[in-house]
C-alpha cells in the first residue's frame, strides 16, 4: 500500500528544575527562529500551585460531560467555556514566549503544509507537570490574538498538530516503525463481575485491518489475560499491542493509583499494576506501540511530586511505566472515557495508521473522529507517551540477541531442544553399553585432547563475560533511574552474563566430550576439531551477551518496585557458582593422581555413559 509522505516539524518544550524546589524552568526548541535564535532560556520561573486545581477542574468537567451524554444532551448544546477556560489556565503555567513559539510554529507548519509534532519533555523532578491535561490547551492561533481574547482555538483541534510527553533519560527516543502488513494482538477483558465493555467498534477495525484468518488468532477474549498476554506476545511477537479494559483507581500506603481490571484464570476480575505488565513486553523484541483503551491508563497522580522515588514510581501513569521498558511509543487514557468515543478513536486509529504509518496522524485522527460521535471532551483525553533517553544502537548482534531471546520462550523451540536432547542421549547410552561391552579393557589413554581445550574454556569463562557485562553501559546513562535501580540492573547484568556463559558452555562441552567419548574425536580431520572448539566458544559468548541483555531489562521492570533479588550477596553466589561449574570439569581431567583417581579417571565408556544422565537432566529441564 502506498503512502503519502507528509514533512514534518518539531516544537520541543521542556520543564527543567532550578534551585528552588518550588520554581521551575522552561526552555523551548522551535523549527522556526525566536528573538534572534531557535532556543530561549527565559529568566522568568513557573510554579507548581495551580496544578492540582487544574486536574481537579479537569476531572470536573470529564464527569459532567458524560453525564450530560448519558441523559441525551447534543454536543452544540453544551457549553465549552469551562473547557475553554481550563485550556487558557493549562496555557498560562507555561511563560508567554513558549506561547509565542507555539502559535508561531503552527503557522510556519500550515504554511509549509506540514506537520507539527510539540515534544513536552519532564525530569525526574517536574514530573508532577504530567498531571496536567496539556492536551487542552488553548492558544491565540487567529490574527494577532492575545491570550483571553477573541481568536482562541484548542490546539489539538489542528489535526496536523500533536503532542507527546516524555521524561528525559526514561526508556529510548525512537519512533515507532510500523510496517505493513501491521501484526496486531488485541485482549478484551471481561470478568464475570466486572462492568460491560463496548467492545464491537474495536473488533470491526481490527477485521478491517487484518484478514479473518489474522483476526482469529490476534483477538483474545478469554480467562487468563495476563498469561495469554504473555504466550501471544512471545509466540507471534507483534507491533502493536492493544489492551481493551477497564482502569480503576487503587488506595496504597503511598497515595492513589490506577490499575488495569483483567480476566483472571476464574474468570473474575483481577487488578494489574504497570510493574505487572510491563515485564511481559520484552517478550516481544519488535513491539512498537501499546494501545491502552483503559480509563486512567495515562493518569498521573497529582502528588506524586511530594513522595519518595520509589512511591512515584509506584504511583505514576502505567503509560510511563511501560516506556520505561522500552517501547517506543504508549497511547493511553488519561481519564475516563465513554466508551463511544473510545470505540471511534480506535477505528479512525487504525484506519490511518494503515494508511500512512504515522503515530501523529493516526492520534490526530482518532482525536477528530472521538468529537464527530459527541465526545465533546473525550477528544483531549488520549496521551502519547515516548521515550527520551538514547536510544539503543539498531545493531545485528542486538537483533540477533532479540531473535534468540523470542526463540528461546517458543513452545516449538522448546520442544525440539528437548526432543534433541533425549534422542542424543539415546546415541549415547547406546555407544557407550555397545563399548562397555565389546572393549572390557577399554581404559583412558590421552586426556590431552580435553585437558588443553578445558583450560581455554576455563581462562575464556572468567574473562570473557566481564567484557560483555561492563561493554552494556547504556544504564549507566539513564538520568531518571536512582541509584539502587542501575546498581540492581548492573548486578543482573554481570550475573546474568556468567550463568549464560557458563551454561551453554556446559552444553557445548557436553558435545565435545561426547564426541571423545565415543571416539570420533580421532576420525575427524585435525583442522575440524578446533573449528568445532571454536564455535562451542563463540556460542558460549553469543549466550552469555543474550542472557546478560534479558536479565537487565528484567531488572530494570522488576527493580523499581522490588529490588531484594538484586544484591551483592545474589551476584556472589552465581559467581562462585558459576566459577565451580567453570573449574570442574578442568579439574576431572587434570587431577587424575588424586586419591579420587577411580572417579576422576574414567574410561570414555564410562565418560559416555555419564554423559547420558547429564544429557537427560537438560532435556527433562
Amino acid at each position: 500500500m502506498s503512502r503519502s509522505v507528509v514533512a514534518e516539524d518539531t516544537l520541543s518544550i521542556r520543564i527543567l528544575p532550578t534551585a528552588h524546589p518550588d520554581q521551575y524552568q522552561v526552555s523551548i526548541e522551535a523549527p522556526v527562529p525566536l528573538f534572534g535564535g531557535p532556543v530561549i532560556r527565559p529568566e522568568r520561573l513557573i510554579g507548581t500551585e495551580a496544578i492540582r486545581p487544574i486536574r481537579r477542574a479537569y476531572e470536573q468537567q470529564v464527569v459532567l460531560f458524560h453525564e450530560l451524554e448519558v441523559s441525551g444532551v447534543r454536543t452544540p448544546a453544551v457549553d465549552l467555556q469551562p473547557l475553554m477556560q481550563i485550556g487558557r489556565d493549562v496555557a498560562k503555567l507555561l511563560p508567554r514566549h513558549a506561547h509565542q513559539g507555539m502559535v508561531l510554529a503552527v503557522r510556519h507548519a500550515q504554511r509549509r503544509k506540514r506537520r507539527l509534532r510539540i515534544m513536552l519533555e519532564v525530569t525526574v523532578e517536574t514530573r508532577l507537570f504530567l498531571a496536567v491535561p496539556w492536551e487542552l490547551l488553548v492558544l491565540p492561533l487567529r490574527g494577532g490574538a492575545q491570550l483571553g481574547q477573541e481568536g482562541e482555538e484548542f490546539l489539538l483541534y489542528d489535526a496536523s498538530v500533536n503532542l507527546v510527553r516524555q521524561v528525559r533519560g526514561a526508556g529510548q527516543q525512537r519512533s515507532p516503525q510500523v510496517t505493513q502488513p501491521l501484526t496486531v494482538q488485541a485482549f478484551l477483558a471481561t470478568p464475570i463481575d466486572g462492568r460491560p465493555i463496548e467492545s464491537a467498534t474495536t473488533y470491526e477495525a481490527l477485521t478491517q485491518l487484518l484478514t479473518p484468518t489474522l483476526v482469529a488468532s490476534s483477538w483474545f477474549t478469554g480467562p487468563g489475560t495476563l498469561a495469554a498476554i504473555a504466550k501471544r506476545l512471545r509466540a507471534s511477537d507483534p507491533q502493536i499491542l492493544h489492551l481493551l479494559c477497564h482502569g480503576e483507581e487503587r488506595v496504597t500506603r503511598y497515595g492513589s493509583r490506577h490499575d488495569l481490571i483483567v480476566t483472571h484464570l476464574d474468570g473474575f476480575m483481577q487488578r494489574v499494576s504497570a510493574f505487572e505488565l510491563a515485564p511481559l513486553l520484552s517478550l516481544a523484541p519488535n513491539l512498537q506501540l501499546v494501545l491502552l483503551q483503559a480509563c486512567h491508563s495515562g493518569s498521573m497522580v497529582a502528588g506524586v511530586d511530594d513522595q519518595g522515588e520509589g512511591e512515584r514510581r509506584t504511583l505514576e501513569s502505567i503509560a510511563l511505566a511501560l516506556v520505561r521498558q522500552g517501547v517506543p511509543a504508549v497511547v493511553a487514557m488519561q481519564g475516563e472515557v465513554g466508551q463511544v468515543a473510545a470505540g471511534a478513536f480506535v477505528e479512525s486509529f487504525y484506519h490511518a495508521l494503515a494508511d500512512e504509518g504515522s503515530l501523529d496522524r493516526a492520534v490526530a485522527a482518532g482525536r477528530a473522529a472521538m468529537r464527530s460521535v459527541g465526545g465533546a471532551v473525550d477528544w483531549s483525553i488520549p496521551v502519547v507517551y515516548q521515550g527520551s533517553g538514547r536510544a539503543e544502537m539498531a545493531t545485528w548482534y542486538n537483533r540477533a540477541s532479540d531473535w534468540v531471546e523470542t526463540a528461546l520462550h517458543q513452545p516449538v523451540l522448546a520442544r525440539t531442544v528437548r526432543a534433541t536432547f533425549l534422542a542424543w542421549a539415546l546415541i549415547l547410552f547406546a555407544a557407550g553399553l555397545a563399548r562397555w561391552l565389546l572393549v572390557p579393557s577399554d581404559t583412558l589413554a590421552d586426556l590431552t585432547q580435553l585437558s588443553e581445550p578445558l583450560a581455554v574454556w576455563v581462562g575464556v569463562g572468567l574473562v570473557g563475560p566481564a567484557i560483555i557485562a561492563t561493554a552494556q553501559s547504556g544504564v549507566r546513562e539513564r538520568e531518571d533511574l536512582p541509584p539502587a535501580v542501575r546498581r540492581a540492573i548492573r548486578y543482573a547484568q554481570w550475573g546474568g552474563a556468567y550463568l549464560g556463559y557458563t551454561l551453554a558452555g556446559l552444553c557445548g562441552l557436553m558435545i565435545w566430550v561426547s564426541l571423545w567419548a565415543l571416539g570420533l574425536l580421532a576420525l575427524i580431520p585435525a583442522p575440524l576439531p578446533l573449528l568445532l572448539f571454536v564455535v562451542m566458544l563463540l556460542g558460549a559468548l553469543a549466550f552469555s551477551y543474550v542472557i546478560a541483555r534479558s536479565q537487565w531489562r528484567s531488572a530494570l521492570a522488576i527493580a523499581p518496585v522490588d529490588d531484594s533479588i538484586y544484591t551483592r550477596s545474589t551476584l556472589l553466589v552465581i559467581l562462585i557458582a558459576a566459577a565451580t561449574l567453570l573449574v570442574t570439569p578442568l579439574g576431572i581431567v587434570a587431577l587424575p593422581g588424586s586419591p579420587f583417581a577411580w572417579l576422576l579417571y574414567p574410561s570414555p565408556a564410562a565418560m559416555a555413559l555419564a554423559g547420558v544422565m547429564v544429557t537427560l537432566v537438560f532435556g527433562v529441564r
